[in-house]
């Protein structure tokens, strides 16, 4: 049972509530979540990061290590943070 608002999240640029610009991440038009008064530096690759991260993490729960194809060690990370998004961390 997924626990989280699926894909796909859009941001966009949206008047502030302090004055400039705020950053809005959303799905259908429901906010996800705010970054508010940005830089417009890092706080814009964070937009678009947090607006990939359902499809990042469909992508990476469908990964599958039967045949032993990946490296332990990146198996092992790929575990970790699919249970760090499902709050099992």
């Amino acid at each position: 049972m997924r626990k989280y608002t699926p894909s796909p999240w859009e941001w966009q640029w949206k008047p502030g509530r302090l004055g400039g610009m705020d950053i809005m991440i959303y799905k259908d038009n429901r906010i996800i979540a705010e970054i508010l008064n940005p830089s417009q530096g890092a706080e814009l690759y964070d937009a678009h990061l947090i607006a990939a991260a359902p499809e990042m993490f469909e992508v990476l729960e469908t990964i599958e290590n039967d045949a032993g194809q990946v490296p332990d060690w990146l198996w092992e990370e790929i575990q970790a943070v699919v249970a760090k998004a499902r709050g099992e961390e």
